[in-house]
């Protein structure tokens, strides 16, 4: 029975005063069974907060650990992006160091043989000024 059939079947029982009563009486029965239905549920809204809030606890413990390896993952990018840049130009340190390397013995290996020519031209003239030597002493 709705609100509105109640309103309507109170003023037909308005005739009798009996009627009226038990009306009254019925609908505070039910007006008071509501408040102890809503105060039930009250109460089991406020439990089930209250068993839940382990639950809540747990997830805010969670968020909070996966905000703090966020940053750490954050930060560890942030170190390895350093880490290939300084590999980069480590690399090119390197590669210009063997390439100098490189240059400087081509640099030896030419003076060795320029060297090499020169103490051999140096050894024929010395047998050539010791023949002529020899010549003119004999």
């Amino acid at each position: 029975m709705g609100i509105n059939d109640v309103g309507s079947h109170a003023l037909k029982m308005r005739g009798s005063g009996d009627d009226s009563s038990d009306l009254l009486t019925a609908k505070r029965t039910e007006l008071e069974k509501m408040k102890e239905d809503l105060r039930q549920a009250k109460d089991d809204a406020m439990q089930s907060w209250l068993d839940s809030r382990p639950l809540i606890d747990e997830l805010e413990k969670m968020q909070a650990e996966l905000a703090r390896a966020k940053d750490r993952v954050f930060k560890a990018n942030i170190t390895i992006s350093e880490l290939q840049a300084q590999l980069g130009t480590t690399d090119m340190c390197i590669k210009s160091t063997k390439e100098e390397e490189q240059k400087f013995r081509m640099m030896i290996n030419d003076k060795n043989q320029a060297l090499h020519k020169a103490q051999e031209e140096m050894e024929r003239l010395k047998m050539k000024m010791d023949q002529k030597r020899r010549r003119r002493s004999s």
